[in-house]
């Protein structure tokens, strides 16, 4: 049947206009649609998370008809390669810290050709993040101004602003120079007090060596440490080695440890750990070099006897993890005790219309174990885009399938730990994949999701 302009009847195939589709979209959750205009869509946190948030959105955008602001807010200005940290620490030559660093400028100039989409990076910290989508950010550390690259959103200036959907990937904070310090930081600086630390490190009056903390960064910071000066004396103080991994994975760690002669104390907890190790003004702990220094502890088991110090000459802190969420007012937002947020299956923020969260900052809900791991929070990142294009297409999300548990990790350049479906520990298998993912270059190769790190200096 035909039409004229005197008729409502529309042709049977063409498809609703995008703002019906993020009406529809929208409605399903009582919300209404928040903005009229071009589809905006902002990604908090530029972590392996977020960036492949980003990069994941960009791509399946690229042919969108109507136009697409999408935004990337950082503290920094630069992507930082945590996983490989332990290497760089004792190999500055091998893997200088430049070659963890990689500028988010990039990001803009990935070959994205469609003058619909446009992308950009604001680089400061975000003050608030509300349930209805609106984005609050002020200058980072060292800064004086939000930085826009290359240009402001539109009427956004000032670092305020609402979008369409949201993406939460603020990843989580724990002891420099495992992670950057919340709140950003300089790249020069940075280098600064890294190659700082990775020097008084390698001094030979630094003969003692403290970790605190029994994970894997625990583990693999001292693995990496004795590997490189076989002469010093590591030590990892915690409550439990490894806690809540599978024994025979445990079992597998301690052996190379001991194989090492890397000293555990466990059972212990550092007494007042964060007033002993932190400098003053700041919560971020950061490497103590001090000779002679006495670790006070304090034992975790009634039934055994433990030491009421350890001496060092350096101590490292590697005590897990907690989320950045500090922007998400908590009498709003769907957060546990322990500051995580909560998703329902499909990665979507419970309660929450047109908000999406990955990665470390995340609670999955269900009684399968999901680790705090780069790796997961690139694929939560992926079924979090397509649940974005399904919701501005109006079709129905979809769960995102929890991977079978998995662990591997370097102890050194020379020996590694694994955990694999279907096989576990057996014959050894995990143990080679992280030897030979993390053994060579110290997981540097892993990030292939960017490819220009900052220049290796010529002394290096």
């Amino acid at each position: 049947m035909s039409t004229d302009a005197t008729t409502n009847t529309k042709p049977a195939n063409r498809k609703p206009s995008l703002m019906k589709r993020l009406s529809k979209s929208f409605s399903r959750s009582g919300s209404s649609l928040p903005h009229v205009g071009p589809l905006r869509i902002a990604v908090l946190g530029a972590g392996p998370g977020g960036i492949k948030a980003f990069q994941g959105l960009a791509k399946s955008l690229a042919s969108h008809p109507s136009p697409v602001d999408l935004v990337l807010v950082s503290d920094r200005d630069y992507y930082f390669n945590t996983v490989s940290t332990p290497r760089a620490l004792v190999d500055p030559t091998g893997t200088p810290v430049t070659k963890l660093i990689y500028p988010l400028r990039q990001l803009l100039t990935d070959g994205s050709k469609n003058s619909n989409l446009t992308k950009r990076v604001l680089v400061g910290r975000v003050e608030s993040a509300g349930t209805d989508r609106r984005v609050k950010v002020i200058p980072s550390a060292e800064r004086n101004t939000v930085e826009w690259i290359p240009s402001a959103l539109p009427g956004a200036d000032d670092g305020s602003f609402v979008v369409d959907y949201l993406v939460v990937a603020l990843g989580s904070h724990t002891a420099f120079p495992s992670k950057v310090p919340v709140g950003g930081i300089e790249s020069a600086k940075l280098v600064e007090q890294f190659t700082g630390a990775a020097t008084k490190l390698a001094d030979e009056r630094t003969h003692r060596v403290v970790v605190i903390g029994g994970g894997l960064v625990g583990i693999e910071t001292a693995a990496e440490i004795k590997t490189a000066y076989p002469t010093k004396d590591v030590t990892i103080v915690a409550p439990e080695l490894l806690p809540g991994y599978p024994a025979p994975f445990v079992k597998q760690a301690r052996s190379v440890l001991a194989r090492k002669s890397i000293a555990i104390i466990d059972h212990v907890r550092v007494n007042n750990a964060p007033a002993l190790l932190a400098p003053a003004n700041t919560p971020i702990f950061r490497p103590v070099f001090v000779p002679d220094f006495a670790v006070p502890l304090t034992s975790t088991d009634p039934a055994a006897s433990a030491p009421a110090s350890v001496p060092a000459d350096a101590v490292f802190v590697a005590t897990g993890v907690a989320p950045n969420s500090a922007p998400l007012d908590p009498q709003a937002w769907p957060v546990t005790d322990r500051g995580y947020l909560r998703v329902t299956p499909d990665l979507a923020v419970e309660g929450v219309a047109g908000v999406f969260a990955v990665g470390d900052i995340i609670e999955f809900p269900g009684k399968d174990r999901v680790g705090k791991l780069a790796f997961l929070a690139g694929e939560q990142s992926k079924a979090a885009v397509a649940n974005i294009v399904r919701a501005v297409h109006g079709e129905s999300l979809k769960a995102w399938k929890v991977p079978p548990f998995t662990a591997v990790t370097a102890l050194g350049r020379d020996a590694g730990i694994g955990f694999l479906p279907g096989i576990g520990t057996k014959l050894g298998v995990g143990a080679a994949v992280a030897k030979k993912l993390k053994g060579k270059d110290g997981g540097v190769g892993l990030v292939d999701f960017l490819k220009e790190s900052l220049p290796v200096p010529a002394s290096a």
